[in-house]
């Protein structure tokens, strides 16, 4: 490995560890002294990208093109960035030397989706959801769960987010929208976030549609009014995924809101922050909830921690209900953590134990997109669901999710 290359490794680790100020400075650093290295001008485009520079990382792109050589990759990553900027034309032109196929499909579906919904409009589609439903802050929520485990009432707060989203089917609001041009320019699109996400929570040869998945996940939405309080995007959530031209943020996060629109819940539906989950604990919420529970229960793939729970909070009776862990996240969950799928043995399993009286004992649930079935089943049971999510990665020190960073090793209040 000559030296340049060896820096350029460099500069990507620094930014798979989370610091791309550092990992652009000796990008550029590399460049002023190799100005033709193909390579570096794309790992720099990649920090320009998270950057939310997606002009400079189409200028990158365009050198690392000249100097590397025609790349599919590149010019993918280049009509991204020129869709995500809004030059269209660019855009199709960074495609245009491409052969059809899935990948270059998905991508020009990309562009189609940013011109007919645009950050303006995604945002009017968020305040209009908020206006017609009753919209709760951290305090309201922390109140609502202590009345429910007071009272030992059936409860449930569950949180969507981009990864369930890209597999709710937008339904007829989608093909009224697209039609005639749904079928063939949209599906590539839909097709190719959900099997990033079907890879990343089950392993890349899940067999999505075979297994019954693809029919239980496509149908999640119809959960909600069996919810008390469901997070959904924010808007800062989706300003962020527009900065960076996010393929699956995009059309995920947007369609979940299309489709609430599209199915005109109750105005009583009531929905919050779909970081409820982390608010509630950086407020300090928790640990007087969990106190006044006493007993336990935890969905989780982390086997220790029930133990972390007891020590951390002072509890006595935590009960762990274990679920294999993400299959695309091995290297940060650990290999003892992956032991088995989740989906549809486990699953099966599990839903069954569920479903027995449960008289107001608190699930805190960390599962995935499958953990908000199980928060069904929870609370038609009479259980008090809270769908904690990566919290339970942040409580075990694992960083599954970059935004959690400074949350690791938090202490409890």
């Amino acid at each position: 490995m000559t030296g340049t290359a060896a820096l350029v490794d460099r500069a990507i680790s620094l930014r798979e560890a989370g610091d791309g100020a550092a990992s652009a400075k000796l990008l550029a650093e590399i460049l002023a002294e190799t100005p033709d290295h193909g390579r570096a001008y794309y790992e720099l485009a990649v920090a320009r990208q998270e950057a939310g520079d997606l002009a400079g990382a189409a200028t990158c792109l365009e050198n690392s093109l000249q100097y590397a050589g025609a790349d599919a990759r590149t010019s993918l990553f280049l009509a991204q960035m020129r869709y995500g900027g809004g030059d269209f034309a660019g855009g199709d032109a960074a495609l245009a030397p491409l052969p059809p196929g899935p990948v270059r499909d998905a991508m020009a579906a990309f562009g189609a989706y940013l011109r007919e919904f645009p950050l303006p409009r995604a945002l009017a589609m968020l305040q209009e959801l908020k206006r017609r439903h009753r919209y709760f802050d951290t305090a309201e929520i922390a109140a609502a769960l202590h009345q429910a485990v007071r009272e030992r009432a059936p409860f449930a707060l569950v949180r969507l987010g981009d990864g369930e989203a890209a597999w709710i089917d937008p339904g007829g609001a989608d093909k009224a929208d697209y039609a005639p041009l749904y079928a063939p320019l949209y599906a590539p699109l839909y097709a190719q976030n959900r099997a990033q996400m079907a890879a990343i929570w089950f392993g890349a040869d899940f067999a999505a549609e075979a297994s019954g998945f693809a029919a239980l996940a496509t149908g999640l939405t119809e959960h909600i009014a069996g919810w008390d309080v469901t997070g959904i995007p924010y808007s800062s959530w989706l300003r962020h995924e527009y900065t960076i031209a996010s393929t699956r943020g995009v059309p995920s996060l947007v369609n979940l809101i299309r489709r609430l629109l599209a199915d005109r819940a109750p105005p009583e539906t009531m929905f919050c922050r779909q970081l409820a989950n982390m608010d509630l604990f950086t407020a300090g919420h928790l640990p007087g909830l969990l106190r006044r529970a006493g007993a336990v229960s935890v969905i989780t793939c982390h086997t220790g921690l029930p133990g972390w729970l007891k020590a951390e909070y002072g509890l006595s009776d935590v009960t762990l209900l274990p679920v294999p862990g993400e299959r695309g996240r091995t290297e940060l969950l650990g290999a003892a953590a992956l032991q088995g799928v989740q989906f549809p043995g486990r699953f099966m399993q599990l839903q069954e134990e569920l479903a027995q009286p449960l008289n107001g004992r608190l699930v805190l649930v960390a599962a995935g997109i499958l953990g908000k079935f199980y928060a069904s089943t929870i609370r038609r049971h009479g259980g008090i669901a809270l769908d904690i999510g990566s919290l339970a990665d942040v409580w075990m020190g694992r960083l599954t999710r970059p935004g959690n960073a400074g949350l690791i090793g938090k202490p409890g209040r």
